[in-house]
């Protein structure tokens, strides 16, 4: 039995029971199995399967077992996956094992598409620059829908900041969220500005009129190639690794 005097046991079992029902609220069937389990024990076994126990580092629920190794500063939040520490050389490397082992062997077409289609229902995300620091300015825009490769355009102001920062250094990041499903979809690529008329003239929106009354001299367009990109989608059977977390990752610059 449990004895509430084991500071020890008494904190492991309140982070596995956080973790079970928080699995639970976000649609783990398995986890969802173990929980059940849990709150049918008494009644299957109350003397065997209602009692935890540490067993090399380890808590047992109905037969169940969740490893104790948390260290909880380091854990993110629920539905995201931080990068991994790969550094940028080992980037590549990491890419055919997170989608072999995560993604039931998806290939980079199928994760391309199921970025798509994250990206469009998320409607907004962040675009995130470098200021002269090296220092990252982040903000929500309004993006036109990605193209077939996935690149992105958007409208702003020319005399905005992010304009002048782009100038300075093209690199930038895309951040998408879907929150009904919390699939994510982060894109690193190189931005351009475009001020060709035509290209302006197809890349518009209505909604714009009041932001830019002189389409011609408040109206510039940024449009961002990608080089790489992450991707998780738990609904559509993309994760992470499970030692690493390092989520799918797509390698354009290698098309």
């Amino acid at each position: 039995m449990i004895k509430t005097g084991n500071p020890t046991l008494m904190k492991v079992l309140g982070v596995a029971i956080m973790l079970l029902l928080t699995n639970f609220i976000f649609g783990d069937n398995s986890v969802q199995k173990i929980t059940r389990d849990i709150m049918l024990s008494d009644k299957a076994d109350p003397g065997k399967n209602s009692s935890a126990t540490l067993d090399n580092q380890e808590i047992r629920f109905a037969g169940a077992h969740i490893p104790l190794e948390l260290p909880m500063d380091d854990k993110p939040s629920v539905g995201l996956h931080p990068k991994s520490t790969y550094p940028d050389d080992d980037r590549k490397a990491a890419t055919g094992a997170a989608q072999n082992q995560n993604t039931g062997d998806k290939t980079d077409t199928a994760l391309i598409s199921a970025a798509r289609e994250i990206m469009n229902k998320a409607g907004t995300c962040t675009l995130i620059t470098l200021d002269a620091e090296g220092l990252p300015d982040a903000r929500v825009m309004d993006p036109f829908y990605p193209e077939e490769d996935l690149t992105v355009w958007f409208g702003t102001n020319p005399r905005s900041r992010k304009v002048n920062q782009i100038t300075q250094n093209p690199n930038v990041t895309l951040f998408y969220f879907d929150r009904e499903t919390a699939g994510y979809v982060v894109i690193h690529g190189i931005a351009r500005l475009v001020n060709d008329p035509d290209e302006k003239k197809n890349r518009w929106k209505e909604a714009w009129e009041d932001f830019y009354p002189d389409r011609d001299e408040d109206y510039l367009l940024i449009q961002v190639s990608p080089e790489w990109m992450e991707i998780l989608s738990e609904a559509k059977g993309i994760t992470g690794d499970p030692v690493t977390w390092q989520v799918p990752v797509v390698n354009f610059k290698k098309k």
